[in-house]
C-alpha cells in the first residue's frame, strides 16, 4: 500500500511528466497554487524563504537552476523560474522541478506533518489543474 507521501510525489511527477513540453508551465502553475496556500499559513515572507531554501537545494544538483541575488523567486507569476526551466530540455526541467517539489514536501512534512502537507499539496495540485479543466470545458 502506498503512503500519502509516495502518492503525493507520484501525483506531482505525473503532472510534471504527463506532457514534457509543458513541464515549465505546469511547474509554475503548481508552485503558484502552492504558494497561495502557504501564504495563508506562514505568510508571504515565510513562503518566500521556504521556496528559496528548496531552490538552493535544487542548485546543488542542477547548477543552472539559479536566480540572481536581486531576483526573487516569488516575482510576479514566477517569471524567473519559468524562464530558467524553459531554457532547459523538458527532461532536465522536469527533474529539477520534481526535486524542488520533493524538497518542499520533505521540509513541510518535518515542520507540519505528513497529513497537513498532503492536504496542502493536494489542494495545490487541484488548483494548478483548474485552468486546464476550465479550458477543456470551454473548448467543448
Amino acid at each position: 500500500m502506498a503512503t500519502d507521501e509516495q502518492t503525493l510525489r507520484e501525483l506531482i511527477r505525473h503532472a510534471l511528466f504527463e506532457d514534457p513540453d509543458k513541464c515549465a508551465c505546469v511547474s509554475v502553475r503548481l508552485l503558484e497554487s502552492l504558494a497561495k496556500s502557504l501564504r495563508h499559513l506562514i505568510g508571504a515572507q515565510g513562503t518566500e524563504l521556504l521556496l528559496l531554501r528548496a531552490a538552493r537545494r535544487v542548485v546543488i544538483t542542477y547548477p543552472w537552476f539559479q536566480f540572481g541575488p536581486q531576483i526573487a523567486l516569488l516575482d510576479s507569476e514566477f517569471a524567473a523560474m519559468r524562464d530558467c526551466l524553459e531554457r532547459q530540455s523538458p527532461e532536465q526541467a522536469g527533474q529539477a522541478s520534481a526535486l524542488l517539489f520533493d524538497t518542499l514536501i520533505g521540509v513541510l512534512e518535518s515542520l507540519i506533518g505528513v497529513h497537513l502537507t498532503t492536504v496542502i499539496f493536494s489542494s495545490a495540485i487541484s488548483g494548478a489543474r483548474a485552468p486546464e479543466r476550465s479550458k477543456e470545458q470551454h473548448d467543448e
